[in-house]
């Protein structure tokens, strides 16, 4: 049946320390870490190993097209390569991507989840959410 629906998934607080550890001991923010549990998520539900979700970070409030490649490989190499296209999407966040879409034609979403990486609450370490 067609249609849209929202589920939002906030972390649970008494996991976050062991996430906050992960994220130390492998020098990259909690974001990462999670943005690779979020595709490693769609790529399971999916049966794909290539996700893409909607990245949202920052004030625009404007999910940006993330990919991930979620196979093969470790857990280790999965969200190395998250931190590095969270990285990339953060260094261009300003480009104005949907104008470029509807310039281009394009209709329609690039993604159908959307990985809040500031949790609604505007800074990054709380309230991490996925929804989808």
């Amino acid at each position: 049946m067609p249609g849209v629906a929202v589920c939002e998934a906030a972390v649970p607080g008494d996991l976050l320390p062991a996430l906050r550890q992960r994220a130390a001991e492998l020098g990259v923010p909690l974001s990462s870490v999670l943005l690779a549990a979020h595709a490693t998520v769609l790529a399971a539900l999916s049966g794909e190993s290539e996700v893409v979700t909607g990245y949202l970070a920052g004030i625009r409030s404007v999910p940006l097209p993330c990919r991930l490649e979620t196979a093969p490989g470790s857990w280790r190499a999965v969200l190395l390569q998250a931190h590095r296209t969270e990285w990339e999407l953060l260094a261009h966040q300003d480009f104005p991507a949907g104008d470029l879409a509807g310039e281009l034609g394009l209709a329609g979403p690039a993604f159908e989840t959307v990985f809040d990486a500031l949790g609604g609450r505007g800074h990054a370490g709380t309230g991490h959410r996925a929804v989808g």
